[in-house]
């Protein structure tokens, strides 16, 4: 019981820290935006944050891997980054900003196992570092690994 307390505690901030892939409107004859959006509902920040994904335009598609986002601060908050013509994403800017400036609301992508996050690497306030994979599963990683 000790234990499973202990593991809960250590996991505790990681588990605050999620990301999504996202998408917003566009007219019918624009192709749909690619966007990730970084969840830390957290208390604090944590740090050396890197997204992986996919992306394939329809279900049937093969993903093709899209270039990581980073960011060396996550502070508490939603954030989204969209696709970005001269580099692989824009910088990320709080969800509200985002959804302001593209005068949509962001939609999670829920319905294309090609169009996903892969994995959110980082590392908690306590100096551990950790990986939520594809299927939302909290890994510690030893300092030698990078996902």
């Amino acid at each position: 019981r000790d234990e499973v307390a202990l593991d809960r505690r250590e996991k505790e901030q990681a588990s605050e820290i999620a990301a999504w892939c996202v998408t917003y409107d566009t007219p019918a004859d624009q192709p749909s935006p690619k966007g990730l959006l970084i969840h830390n509902s957290s208390n604090a920040p944590v740090f050396d944050v890197k997204v992986l994904s996919t992306y394939s335009k329809t279900k049937r598609d093969t993903p093709e891997t899209q270039k990581p986002l980073t960011m060396s601060v996550l502070t508490p908050g939603d954030y989204a980054a969209i696709e970005d013509d001269k580099f692989p994403w824009k910088f990320p800017e709080t969800q509200s900003r985002v959804e302001e400036k593209v005068h949509s609301r962001l939609r999670p992508v829920t319905n294309n196992p090609g169009w996903m996050v892969t994995g959110i690497a980082f590392v908690d306030s306590y100096g551990t570092s950790w990986l939520r994979d594809e299927r939302g599963q909290l890994l510690r990683l030893e300092k030698e690994e990078t996902p």
